[in-house]
């Protein structure tokens, strides 16, 4: 399972690297960030970590 937080207008830069998992989104109270989880099945510790790897490039996301 992966944790972020992230602001509305960066969600479609996240959106596309998780097209392989069940998503779940909640808007913080004041509606300026995003909790996203997504559910993936890897096969490997290696896959994760690479993952979150390629969402480095992402500015503003906070993961969990």
């Amino acid at each position: 399972m992966f944790k972020f937080i992230i602001t509305q207008a960066k969600l479609v830069e996240l959106n596309p690297y998780f097209k392989d998992a069940q998503i779940k989104t909640k808007p913080s109270s004041k509606g300026t960030y995003i909790s996203f989880t997504a559910v993936v099945i890897a096969v490997s510790a290696d896959e994760i970590i690479e993952r979150y790897k390629s969402l480095s490039h992402i500015e503003g996301l906070i993961s969990l």
